[in-house]
């Protein structure tokens, strides 16, 4: 059986997330790291294998009442606590330590309801 470490993962272009303790009792909260080469709205150039991996670590919360069943997750219904882009693992991990947390304790998004 092959086995990655989270540095893999995010070295393959995999997201990783963790819900996390909200700031009020009637929200929940999660942090994900995205890696990406380039941002949502630059063309991709011919050699974007060639470029290196850049990360965007994101901290928000969600009203627990909300209904995803009924609604999608817009920008409106999330309360952002925490977004910023770093370029290499070693400052993922220095991001994540405002929250307590270590990249390996982070997993697949859907072992954690992850909502976006």
């Amino acid at each position: 059986m092959i086995t990655h470490n989270n540095t893999e993962r995010l070295n393959c272009g995999e997201r990783l997330a963790r819900e996390i303790k909200a700031l009020f009792d009637e929200r929940r909260a999660w942090v994900s790291v995205s890696p990406f080469k380039v941002g949502a709205h630059e063309e991709w150039p011919d050699h974007i294998d060639d470029l290196p991996w850049k990360f965007r670590v994101l901290a928000f919360e969600v009203d627990r009442s909300f209904d995803y069943d009924k609604f999608d997750l817009h920008a409106e219904y999330i309360h952002l606590r925490h977004d910023a882009t770093v370029d290499d693992v070693n400052s993922v991990e220095e991001e994540l330590e405002q929250f307590g947390l270590v990249l390996d304790q982070l997993g697949y998004p859907d072992e954690c309801s992850y909502p976006l």
